[in-house]
Parts: structure tokens; sequence; C-alpha cells
């Protein structure tokens, strides 16, 4: 079902329980039974990166929502400023969204996440409003899953970068070393944690946190990329072991599939796959 969509995206006010002003955005329907999809983003991804591809899903028959997690909103270096860690950004901003968005929809809640953003949702305290899940280049961090081509930068990251540039600088300066982007310190102390162990969040967060994602039961649908560079088949498994109680659709995809030669883990939301990526990402919002 098609809708009309809005033509632009309208701001929202949103505070969290703590008092942080969140930076969202709404691209509204016209029909009030419409869908919600909320683009949960990737580490150190500000959500103007998916605006293009949230007005397409719009003009599909959407409501879309897109935030940024505190400090990582576009041109502001906040990274440099905001105190807050992964944990934070689960609890008081996605959760804050979370909600904000059942409110609106009398329709399903998806929750569509971007790496990270699938990672998250076992976490969330209000997660039982997520009608259905669905990931893009999603899965885990466990470094020693990674393709080995990412295994030296990752050492480097794990091991030297992160453990001593953070508490010098008082950030993570991802974008001067040309290793992620800007990110807060607790950030960066948080996931080093999780993607050093096996288990990766559920690993570190304690059995409380393992419980809620081993409880958690909903439709999973995945869309991942055979060269993309920060997520392996085998980190993409992970996930789905994170999730043990949901049910799985994985799609693999060769970006050759689309007429492409590389997609990698950020190239899918990128305007030139309008006609020929966007489309596959339909399916994934069906349960």
């Amino acid at each position: 079902m098609e809708t009309a969509p809005q033509a632009s995206a309208t701001p929202i006010a949103l505070s969290t329980p703590d008092g942080y002003a969140l930076r969202v955005y709404c691209h509204q329907c016209t029909n009030t039974d419409c869908d919600t999809v909320v683009i949960s983003p990737a580490m150190g991804v500000p959500q103007d990166f998916y605006r293009p591809f949230a007005a397409w899903l719009n003009q599909h028959g959407y409501r879309v929502v897109t935030f940024d997690y505190r400090g990582m909103e576009k041109g502001t270096g906040n990274a440099r400023r905001v105190q807050t860690d992964v944990n934070t950004w689960i609890s008081q901003d996605a959760n804050t969204v979370l909600r904000w968005a059942k409110q609106q929809t009398q329709g399903r809640l998806i929750w569509l996440g971007h790496s990270l953003g699938s990672q998250i949702v076992g976490a969330l305290p209000d997660r039982e409003l997520v009608d259905h899940m669905a990931g893009i280049a999603t899965g885990t961090g466990y470094w020693l899953h990674a393709d080995w081509a990412l295994k030296s930068k990752a050492w480097l990251v794990w091991w030297v970068f992160a453990p001593l540039m953070t508490p010098l600088c008082g950030y993570y300066p991802g974008k001067a070393l040309k290793m992620i982007g800007d990110l807060p310190a607790g950030v960066m102390q948080q996931w080093r944690r999780w993607c050093l162990n096996r288990e990766y969040l559920v690993g570190v967060e304690g059995p409380a946190v393992k419980a809620h994602y081993a409880a958690f039961k909903r439709s999973f649908k995945v869309l991942s990329f055979t060269d993309d560079e920060l997520m392996s088949a085998q980190n993409t498994e992970d996930i789905f072991h994170m999730y043990p109680g949901v049910t799985v659709t994985h799609r693999r995809l060769n970006p050759s599939e689309v007429g492409a030669s590389r997609i990698g883990h950020f190239g899918f939301f990128k305007p030139q796959f309008e006609t020929t990526g966007w489309p596959l990402a339909l399916p994934l919002l069906k349960p």
C-alpha cells in the first residue's frame, strides 16, 4: 500500500528522560494507519546520511523517523564534548525515539538498523514495542571474526589508537586517524570491550542483558553484502546467535547482482542505488 508522502522531513522536538535534546526528523504519511520505520544509525554515522533513503521509503508508503545518537549530530563537534556511552544511546536516545514513534503509528513499528542499529534492539528498555526488525549491513563487531583485510587495522584501533588516543584527546579522534569517525570517549571505550569479546555486547553487559536478547521473539530480515569491509559473513551470522529467539530471513548480496562493482558497508544507502538496490529493502520491511 502506498500513501501520499510529505514533501520534506519535519523536525521533531524530543527530549530524553535525562534531559538531552535529540535531533529527530519524521517523514510523515497521510494515512493514519501506515507503518512506521525507525532508521537506527551505524556507529559514527549521522542521520543525514540516511535522509535520501528515508525520503524514498516515505514515497513507498511508510512514515519514516531518523535520529542521531547524542554526540553524533552532524556539524556540531559534539563528539568531542558530550559525555556518554552506548548504554546511554540505547536506554535514553534510541528508546525515547522508539516510544515516540510507537505513539504516532496505528500500523506496525519497524526497526530498521544499519550495523549498530540492529545490534541494540534487545537492550532497549521498551523493545517489546518493536513489531518487526530489519537489518542492512549488520552483524557483530567481534574483531577475530572479521576478514583478514580488516584484522590488521582492527588490531591498531583496539590495541593502539583507542586505548592511547581516547584518554589523550578526551574523545576518539577517528576522523584525524581516518579510522571510523569521531566518537565520544565513553562510546569508544564501551564499544572496544564489545569488539574484543567473542559474544560481543551480550558477553560484556551481563547475564540480565543476555537474557533480554534470548527472550526477544520477532521476525528479523537482513540484507548483507559479500564485499562488506566491516562485516564478514561470520560477523553477520554472529548477530543471529545474539537473538536466538528471532525468526531470521537473510540474503547475502553480491554487488554484481545489482550491476555494481562495489557496495560495501555504507554504499547501499547512497542515491546511486535508488533504482537497483533500494527496492531490495522493501521485502525486509514485511514480517
